[in-house]
């Protein structure tokens, strides 16, 4: 006659929840943050204070939260060093008034790296069209 196997109960399958809780602030702990990065994150404070203030109350609050985003995930290590370089540059382009660049930089961002960044990318779209606006 044939056996029929069991599988195995469900709890033997899924880790204790002492060792998911104990492995989750490792990962945040374990990235320091680089020059560009607190550049990027100073920057893009700046930013948002400099144009949102002019932006419609809702599309303000939309960005804020879409640059919180761009900070929990340069701070967590998830923005590849290519990218935060890209980021230097744009923000070194608004600084310096420099819409054209600004945008040109955005775009090359947007086509190469949406899937990952979209919410925050939209945000530096936002902010670069108030930028040309204001500075008009």
């Amino acid at each position: 006659p044939q056996q029929q196997m069991q599988p195995p109960p469900q709890q033997q399958m899924q880790p204790p929840p002492q060792q998911q809780m104990q492995s989750a602030p490792a990962v945040q702990q374990a990235y320091a943050l680089t020059q560009e990065d607190e550049y990027v994150l100073r920057s893009s404070t700046n930013m948002q204070t400099r144009f949102c203030q002019s932006m419609p109350k809702k599309m303000a609050e939309d960005v804020g939260k879409r640059m919180n985003n761009l900070d929990e995930r340069i701070r967590a290590g998830q923005v590849s060093r290519d990218v935060v370089g890209q980021l230097v540059n744009y923000c070194q382009a608004l600084e310096r008034n420099d819409v054209n660049t600004a945008s040109s930089i955005q775009t090359a961002l947007t086509a190469s790296h949406w899937d990952e960044h979209r919410q925050w990318l939209q945000a530096l779209k936002w902010i670069q069209d108030h930028a040309k606006k204001s500075l008009q």
